[in-house]
């Protein structure tokens, strides 16, 4: 008996099992493979969202429509599995210098990303 599929995706990291996950709630047919290497990365993967990007410390391009899809894909999929699956946390950055306190400042960081909290070393 042959069955038709409509996806074969490649690797059941973070990104191809929540690719499998999606297109199975939207009714498709999906055939989900992996070989489970020894330290591939998705074995000690965390998968973290930081919405501060770049040594410039500058909000992610589109973080607020990034974070809504996020949040509304993680609150499904929780409910889905029966089982938490989204931890927020506070991020601290350790600013060494001035010059780094003086970027974060001028991008005005600290106003745009309410989970950001920066602290200044004290040497």
């Amino acid at each position: 008996m042959k069955t038709e599929i409509d996806y074969l995706i490649v690797g059941a990291g973070l990104a191809g099992s929540c690719l499998a996950w999606e297109l199975i709630q939207s009714g498709e047919e999906v055939v989900l493979t992996d070989v489970h290497l020894e330290g591939a990365s998705s074995l000690v993967s965390a998968g973290i969202i930081n919405p501060i990007t770049g040594k410039h410390y500058v909000k992610t391009w589109n973080w607020d429509v990034l974070e809504t899809d996020f949040t509304h894909f993680y609150q499904r999929a929780e409910a889905f599995f029966r089982m938490k699956l989204l931890h927020q946390r506070k991020i601290y950055q350790i600013l060494d210098t001035i010059e780094e306190e003086s970027m974060v400042v001028q991008n005005d960081a600290t106003r745009i990303c309410r989970v950001f909290e920066l602290v200044k070393a004290q040497l």
